[in-house]
């Protein structure tokens, strides 16, 4: 298996995993065709092209250099499977994907259990699969739990929100189009931000204090972050959300790195304070340059 070895995960094991996700809450009985309950069906309407959304870059400061990034939301940090369908694996370990098979997704927004940030399994098949066949997370795994595929766990993580379809990404250096992928057979438009850990990074967001429980944020200092991509892997794409508590005669913008946020709390000077709360914000640019990302294909092929 090559490079795959280290961190796959046999059947057995993964039976046992996967019963504790949603995926597999009808049970494993159930026929292999997708069954849309109430919720999934109110989520996939909110999916609908008159909700589409146009994503625009926030700037934000990364060791004193400029940074701009997409703001995909508050995001639970759960890890949620996204089904690959491969054929089987090169003699170097990379997979061979099934030409033309969509991504499937195990869940959605709006459905117990998603998350933007996946863990890759590939579900291997025959060569006579016709792509498109699979559909639906639970028929995937149904298909290997009674022998006719085999399921594999590469350790990777990707981050492929699901948004709205027609949505657009503003002024976005790689110009990423709107893909699409299944989830219990009906088709999802995504993103594809390439790999990503589930670890969330801090960021740093300025308010000069509280209305009650609500921040009073001040717009003109951008937030600030310690880690960006930079072409291997550990892209930091959750970022928990911490408050910087500044006094009412701080010069925006007078901070832009995390050391000296650091210098000024220990001068006593701010208070920092966890949000609770974690965020999908991809980093695409560096200074006035795209950040070096990798794509979902290269992630699982392992080129970066």
């Amino acid at each position: 298996m090559g490079q795959w070895d280290r961190g796959c995960y046999d059947l057995a094991f993964m039976t046992k995993r996967l019963l504790l996700l949603a995926l597999l809450a009808g049970g494993l009985t159930a026929p292999l065709r997708a069954q849309l309950t109430d919720d999934d069906r109110a989520a996939l309407a909110d999916l609908a092209p008159q909700f589409a959304q146009t994503f625009s870059l926030t700037r934000g400061w990364y060791r004193g250099r400029t940074i701009h990034y997409y703001d995909f939301g508050p995001q639970a940090v759960t890890i949620s499977p996204m089904f690959l369908v491969v054929r089987g694996f090169n003699p170097d370990g990379t997979p061979r994907l099934v030409e033309g098979q969509r991504p499937i997704f195990s869940s959605i927004p709006g459905v117990r259990g998603y998350s933007a940030v996946w863990q890759v399994h590939f579900i291997l098949v025959g060569n006579d699969y016709v792509a498109n066949t699979l559909r639906d997370g639970r028929s995937a795994v149904a298909l290997a739990l009674r022998g006719a595929a085999r399921m594999v766990v590469p350790g990777v993580f990707v981050n492929c929100p699901i948004v709205p379809a027609n949505s657009t990404l503003q002024d976005d250096p790689e110009r990423r189009p709107l893909l699409t992928g299944w989830y219990k057979g009906a088709e999802v438009p995504f993103f594809d931000f390439g790999r990503a850990v589930m670890a969330p990074a801090p960021i740093y967001a300025f308010a000069t204090g509280f209305d009650g429980e609500t921040p009073l944020f001040l717009r003109a200092q951008a937030n600030v972050v310690d880690v960006v991509p930079s072409g291997g892997a550990e892209y930091r794409d959750l970022w928990d959300v911490h408050f910087v508590i500044v006094p009412s005669d701080y010069a925006a913008e007078t901070i832009r790195s995390q050391d000296e946020l650091e210098r000024e709390r220990a001068a006593g000077r701010l208070r920092i304070q966890r949000a609770g709360m974690v965020r999908n914000c991809p980093v695409v640019m560096i200074d006035s340059a795209a950040a070096r990302r990798a794509t979902l294909a290269q992630a699982v092929m392992g080129l970066w």
